[in-house]
């Protein structure tokens, strides 16, 4: 018995000087988003990602290309289509995050006319991944710092 008080006593001992702080305390953690949200409209203020609304554009239509080494490569998983509370239509983007801390390209077929080009400034730091500044079609739409990435385009 004498022997199994020591042991407890030891443990008690180790735990109680080790510092776990899990969750508390000073450290802090950050959830980096890198989605882009894009909400298309037609000169009316109609949503072009709504089916029910003339020259819409359709997902069967889209797709997403990632240049790479000078070369566009068609990727399957690059967007989603969804909706908002509203029933509002919008895309939503993702980067291609394989290039290290460089300003990456995607190409987003939206039609068989109508190609556009989105640009991210990509930082690949150890442990997570920044989005700084977006350009659509050559034209600064949001801006390193900014809490979300959501931007409207009018086609």
């Amino acid at each position: 018995m004498k022997t199994l008080m020591i042991i407890l006593f030891a443990l008690l001992c180790i735990t109680s000087s080790c510092d776990f702080n899990l969750g508390g305390g000073n450290k802090k953690s950050a959830y980096v988003s890198l989605d882009m949200t894009i909400y298309y409209e037609n000169s009316a203020g109609e949503n072009l990602l709504d089916t029910n609304t003339d020259g819409h554009y359709s997902q069967e239509d889209m797709e997403i290309y990632y240049e790479q080494n000078g070369e566009a490569i068609r990727v399957d998983d690059g967007y989603l289509l969804t909706g908002d509370s509203n029933g509002k239509q919008y895309l939503v983007l993702w980067p291609d995050t394989t290039q290290v801390s460089e300003i990456t390209t995607t190409y987003l077929k939206l039609s068989e006319v109508d190609i556009d080009t989105i640009q991210a400034d990509v930082e690949v730091k150890v442990g997570f991944t920044v989005v700084g500044n977006v350009w659509y079609n050559g034209e600064l739409v949001v801006e390193e710092g900014e809490e979300f990435r959501i931007f409207t385009i009018v086609k």
